[in-house]
């Protein structure tokens, strides 16, 4: 592999690879022969003699490689700034606990914990609910992470500092009855309560009662209250001391004042676990922020396809409208030409900005800029109704900041988090899709990956382009495979997208144009993480781009090889053929090659 890593880093990240890569084949000469030479070979790789091999490049993030990169992300930044050491948290959160139940693992109850900033033996020693109140509202502002209640530092007043709190969600608004049964065991069993069924249905009940409380509209027209922070104050919820405990504990200026949303709902909330037995409202408070991530977890073990309602033929509108909002639709473009118009960024991440959008009118097929007609294509969703005006009509030029509930952050995976513990209308109010949009077939879980390893995660260089331009594209084809049924019709989905274009847009398309339309905008993403990689200043820059684009070829080899025995196989090596031509210039500068002939497909 000398030709494609000079580092020890680099060369254990590859090593499954080389079950694919023919090494006596020059790169810079037949790159496809290169990077496809030796498929469907047994691989001679440790990682793969030792656990199921499976047609992707997951093996890869079992490697050494990728394990040293967790590790460090994994450490907590020493330093003043309680925001990095937030977002650090959460970006902890997420990697452990993704990498493991993509690696097919149950995730580790008390490592997922104490990444979460929980320490068990803290909450359950607690005396009193008064005490109890102020560690949660700590851990709340310190790990941005929301339970039965949302917490945050709002800076946006003048400079005065304020609290926005509101409603957040019971578990089994998360995760459904069963899900809960089993994820309040393993919380129990944590701290040695696992014999105890009354203990169980403690937490149920509570939960039960709490989901009473917590169920509320769009944020948008919820009423907000400014109040001061002692007129929240109870005798068993002091919320000035609780604020004022952690504001001295992070060097802050304590906030007075509050904004708070659907107040009532939240004294409620209060009131409910403050009459609760102890045990119970510790337990409680410790699962209810993780509710969201086991759900997941206990999904992809059970391996349970998304279930539509209502028989094939809705499903399949239902995917073909999901798929046109998200990749012809105007959030997207907002997300792109917000960060055009972004203060502080580079020259060249601004063009790199200016690229995609140019890709994206170009493949938009010239839609009109007004939003979906949701009944042109059968009224299978509410999203569109949901939204705003604002969000769904504003202007390019009047775009500023962020689109964003305040809650959020310019943080792909810190949103994950928060967007994840969302469900039914709150989710419906904002244009993000759910990790349950996703499905979990091994096919789908890979490319979800691919927005979220390591070396793909720079924040200080590239956070924004890397997540927000390949967000639209990616997860629209994941929302077309999860909304599917297992016998879909490729013949149903693909008229159903025709009628859109040409009563809707008055254009006529065909099976094989959205097929190079994917292939296009695949290759002017995977340009421009090649492009921004390529001009960060990183120590492994180069083993980083050589790394992304061995993973790309796996990748193409691996989609050429799914379709082995079916009709279309033919047609999908043609795609996986056209993916590294259009990409060859960026691999070509990646390995160093002069000049790199045209791949003939």
């Amino acid at each position: 592999m000398g030709n494609a890593c000079v580092t020890d880093g680099c060369l254990n990240a590859v090593w499954e690879l080389t079950s694919s890569i023919d090494l006596t084949v020059e790169p810079c000469k037949n790159f496809y022969g290169f990077a496809c030479g030796l498929w469907g070979n047994e691989s001679s790789s440790p990682i793969a003699r030792h656990g199921k091999r499976h047609d992707s490049y997951m093996s890869i993030q079992r490697g050494a490689y990728v394990t040293a990169v967790n590790l460090s992300l994994l450490q907590p930044p020493r330093g003043p700034s309680v925001t990095w050491m937030t977002t650090a948290s959460n970006m902890s959160v997420v990697y452990r606990s993704c990498l493991r139940f993509f690696g097919e693992e149950p995730v580790d109850f008390y490592e997922t914990m104490r990444a979460s900033g929980i320490d068990f033996n803290a909450w359950t020693s607690v005396s009193t609910f008064d005490d109890l109140f102020a560690l949660a509202i700590g851990h709340a502002l310190q790990y941005n992470m929301t339970s039965v209640l949302g917490v945050r530092w709002r800076d946006d007043r003048g400079g005065s500092e304020f609290l926005d709190i509101f409603t957040g969600m019971s578990i089994v608004q998360r995760m459904g009855s069963s899900s809960r049964r089993r994820f309040v065991i393993r919380g129990l069993m944590l701290i040695g309560q696992y014999n105890t069924l009354g203990q169980i249905a403690a937490v149920e009940n509570l939960d039960n009662a709490i989901t009473e409380k917590v169920t509320t509209p769009c944020s948008s027209s919820t009423p907000k209250t400014e109040i001061s922070l002692t007129e929240m104050d109870t005798p068993r919820t002091n919320w000035s001391r609780a604020v004022a405990e952690y504001a001295e504990l992070v060097g802050r200026q304590p906030p007075s004042e509050a904004l708070v949303e659907n107040i009532s709902g939240v004294r409620a909330v209060l009131e409910q676990l403050a009459k609760a037995e102890r045990l119970s409202v510790a337990v409680y408070l410790m699962l209810s922020p993780l509710a969201e991530f086991f759900l997941i977890e206990d999904e992809v073990q059970r391996q349970e396809p998304v279930n539509i309602d209502g028989g094939e033929r809705p499903a399949m509108y239902e995917a073909c409208v999901r798929t046109l909002e998200l990749l012809f639709g105007e959030h997207y473009r907002r997300w792109v030409s917000m960060h055009i118009h972004k203060q502080g960024i580079t020259s060249d991440v601004r063009r790199l900005w200016k690229v995609v959008l140019a890709a994206l009118e170009r493949f938009a097929l010239d839609r009109p800029s007004t939003p979906l007609d949701w009944e042109t294509v059968y009224a299978v969703s509410e999203l569109e109704t949901a939204l705003p005006d604002t969000e769904r009509r504003t202007p390019h030029d009047q775009i500023e900041g962020t689109a964003l509930p305040s809650e959020y952050s310019r943080d792909f995976i810190s949103n994950i988090i928060r967007f994840s513990q969302k469900t039914g209308a709150k989710r419906r109010c904002e244009p993000f899709l759910t990790l349950y949009s996703i499905g979990m077939r091994w096919s789908d879980r890979e490319t979800l990956l691919r927005l979220l390893v390591p070396d793909f995660y720079h924040p200080e260089v590239t956070e924004h382009v890397i997540n927000y331009a390949t967000l639209g594209y990616f997860l629209a084809e994941l929302a077309i495979r999860s909304a599917l049924p297992k016998n879909w019709s490729s013949k149903g989905y693909f008229l159903c997208m025709e009628n859109y274009a040409r009563f809707h847009l008055g254009l006529v398309s065909s099976k094989w144009h959205w097929r190079q339309l994917r292939e296009r905008i695949w290759a002017a993403q995977v340009a421009l993480r090649a492009a921004v990689m390529e001009s960060a200043d990183l120590s492994t820059r180069d083993d980083l781009l050589r790394l992304f684009f061995l993973r790309l070829a796996r990748t193409s080899c691996s989609l050429a090889a799914r379709r082995r025995d079916d009709a279309g196989h033919i047609s999908e090596v043609a795609t996986s053929c056209n993916m590294i031509a259009m990409t060859a210039p960026n691999f070509s500068r990646a390995f160093g090659c002069p000049n790199l002939p045209d791949v003939d497909c």
